[in-house]
């Protein structure tokens, strides 16, 4: 079974629904890489070994899943804690 495009909402899977535009869940990456002297996104994700574009999802906010590998990358260039990346807006359900 494929996904479909549910217009202006998120992805619909039998049993799941993917919400695009509402995350509880905010990634400070791009504070805390610019605190650190990086220039731009590109220049970190060099340093980090991933690309651009996963750094732009999380510091956009518009990421849905993020491995532990990617986390570990980054806290171990920022020296930080994954503490320092994540914050939690919202009560829990």
């Amino acid at each position: 079974m494929g996904s479909r495009r549910v217009p202006a909402f998120g992805w619909r899977l039998p049993g799941f629904l993917f919400i695009q535009d509402v995350t509880l869940i905010s990634c400070h990456v791009d504070k805390l890489w610019r605190n650190r002297g990086y220039r731009s996104r590109k220049a970190f994700a060099e340093a980090a070994g991933l690309t651009p574009w996963v750094l732009g999802r999380l510091a956009r906010n518009r990421h849905q899943a993020i491995h532990f590998q990617t986390i570990e990358r980054i806290c171990t260039l920022l020296e930080c804690q994954p503490g320092d990346l994540f914050t939690h807006q919202g009560e829990v359900i």
